[in-house]
C-alpha cells in the first residue's frame, strides 16, 4: 500500500492510500471538494531495501490553481518520506510505502 498526504494551498492534510504492485504502473484520481488530484507512477523493485518510486502528483483546483510535477523517491517500508518539487512550510507531501497483511 502506498498512502500519500498532501499539505499545500490547496490541499489541506489530504491523504490517498492506493493499493499498489511492485513493477506495475498505477493511477488514482481523488477529488477533494473542488480539487482534483492526480497520483501515478511506479514502485520498482527493492534495491537494498529500498523501492525506486518516481510519483507524479497534480493537484488542480476549479478555482484555477494548478500545482504539480514528478518527485523521485527511494522508499523504505513503513518510513514515511516527505518531499516534492516545492518542499516547504507551505507545500509538502508525504509518502509513506507499506506491506499489506496477507
Amino acid at each position: 500500500m502506498l498512502s500519500v498526504t498532501l499539505d499545500s494551498v490547496l490541499n489541506h492534510h489530504f491523504q490517498v492510500v492506493i493499493p499498489v504492485t511492485v513493477g506495475k504502473p498505477f493511477k488514482t484520481v481523488s477529488d477533494n471538494g473542488d480539487v482534483t488530484n492526480t497520483i501515478s507512477g511506479t514502485i520498482s523493485a527493492s534495491v537494498n531495501g529500498k523501492y525506486p518510486a518516481p510519483l507524479y502528483v497534480n493537484e488542480k483546483a476549479s478555482r484555477g490553481g494548478n500545482v504539480g510535477g514528478v518527485s523521485n523517491y527511494l522508499l523504505e517500508l513503513d518510513k514515511a518520506q516527505s518531499g516534492g518539487p516545492v518542499a516547504s512550510f507551505v507545500y509538502l507531501r508525504t509518502v509513506k510505502l507499506t506491506r499489506m497483511a496477507e
